[in-house]
């Protein structure tokens, strides 16, 4: 877990293929989670991407992302 999209982007930087998925909250300080999905796209295209929020629908579109699911309220 990372406090912001700019350490997750470091880390998955340094050795994409360590990871086998992430999850994306789409309220984050500084950089906004919709354009850290796109970022981790460029960064590894088969890196599946999960965007867990409280402001989408399950099943929304997020461009990039693999599963939209929403937090219980």
């Amino acid at each position: 877990a990372e406090p912001d999209a700019e350490s997750a982007l470091t880390r998955v930087r340094g050795a994409p293929e360590r990871y086998r998925a992430a999850v994306v909250d789409l309220a984050m300080p500084a950089v906004d989670g919709s354009s850290l999905v796109t970022m981790l796209r460029e960064l590894a295209p088969a890196l599946p991407v999960l965007v867990l929020s409280g402001q989408v629908s399950t099943g929304e579109l997020v461009p990039g992302a693999t599963l939209v699911l929403a937090k219980p309220a």
